[in-house]
């Protein structure tokens, strides 16, 4: 171990103020700049991401059924085939999502 500092550069080019305690490649970091830590954080700031867009477009999606259904039920349309193809959208996305939130 050595008092060498982390290498990554913040704040308008300078350096990490932190000890160096992982190395790789011989390029030291501290544990929050680490390749992994750095990595896990990016990772899980996009299954963040991701789950709220799916949250969103479940949201959307759903909003436009209700109003498709008020539409064709003023005008006295049923199109069932059209009904099922976006129920069978929302169901594809809140399945994607409960995955997604499972594997967290």
């Amino acid at each position: 171990m050595s008092d060498e500092q982390c290498s990554e550069l913040v704040y308008h080019h300078s350096r990490c103020s932190r000890k160096a305690t992982v190395f790789v490649n011989g390029v030291g970091y501290c544990k929050w700049h680490s390749p992994d830590a750095t990595a896990k954080r990016e990772a899980a700031s996009e299954r963040k991401y991701k789950l709220e867009s799916l949250a969103h477009d479940i949201k959307w999606r759903t909003r436009e059924l209700g109003n498709l259904a008020l539409l064709l039920y003023k005008q006295d349309m049923v199109s069932a085939s059209q009904m099922r193809k976006e129920c069978d959208a929302i169901i594809a996305l809140e399945e994607e999502r409960k995955k997604l939130e499972g594997e967290g």
